[in-house]
């Protein structure tokens, strides 16, 4: 018993001390110069989400016991949620850099104003070798969403986000970075405008062929026909239409990039 508590207790105090460190990176941020006010009422809501996970903390300092293992899921839960946010404290370091030079800044604003985009968007360079679109604003909500109070209310679904767009840091300074970006920031005026949707309700699915894929399915896996047929046509209609979506997404971004070029 007293292995068990002595164990709770370090791992509370680590994750007190992960947590309360961030909130002064989160302070520390703040009063930096960034390209748009969103991004310090950005940081202002990471500090509420901040003081918050600091409060259950400290709240579970007060009621560790011996017989009760949901304490130490708990914990555990909250310090997992600190270091899936350490990643943004990284990005919002390197934004406030303006790692990016003036023509694609321009490029970026002008996109906005042509598509009446109001969210923003931002390059960040990487020492990945890939270019990547990441919406930072709604996988954010979604990772808080059952562990913080007032989710809703800090992260509204009609709020304006921002999103980024990670490309190697080789390419700063180079005049082919505005090129191999168009492609993720089409990635970016569709996840706004939500473009495509309107494409893929036009794709019709041959029933006759998602049966012959589901049976293929079913003889690899050795299924039951009586007991899981439905299941299988379910999920492998689920499957194509997802699939054929994300061509459709990538298909239309190059056209859309080939244009903005």
């Amino acid at each position: 018993m007293v292995e068990s508590i002595f164990y709770k207790r370090i791992l509370l105090n680590h994750t007190l001390n992960k947590a309360i460190h961030n909130k002064k990176t989160l302070d520390d941020l703040l009063y930096e110069q960034y390209p748009s006010m969103n991004i310090k009422l950005f940081i202002k809501k990471l500090q509420n989400v901040m003081d918050q996970i600091v409060d259950k903390l400290y709240e579970l300092d007060l009621t560790l016991n011996n017989d009760d293992d949901e304490d130490l899921i708990e914990i555990h839960l909250y310090s997992n949620l600190i270091g899936e946010l350490h990643p943004l404290y990284k990005i919002l370091e390197v934004i406030k850099r303006r790692n990016t030079s003036p023509s694609t800044i321009y490029i970026i604003e002008h996109l906005k104003n042509k598509f009446n985009i109001s969210s923003d968007i931002f390059l960040v360079p990487s020492y990945k070798s890939t270019f990547m679109f990441q919406e930072v604003y709604s996988e954010l909500r979604n990772k808080l969403m059952f562990s913080i109070d007032n989710c809703k209310e800090l992260f509204p679904l009609n709020e304006e986000r921002f999103s980024i767009v990670i490309y190697p840091f080789a390419y700063k300074n180079c005049v082919f970075t505005n090129v191999l970006a168009a492609h993720e920031l089409a990635h970016f005026i569709e996840y706004e405008k939500r473009i495509v949707n309107d494409i893929a309700v036009t794709v019709i699915l041959d029933p006759k062929k998602i049966d012959e894929i589901a049976r293929i399915e079913l003889r690899d896996n050795k299924l039951d026909l009586y007991q899981v047929w439905d299941s299988i046509v379910a999920q492998t209609n689920k499957l194509i239409t997802n699939r054929i979506h994300n061509w459709l997404e990538e298909l239309f971004c190059d056209l859309l990039a080939l244009h903005l070029m």
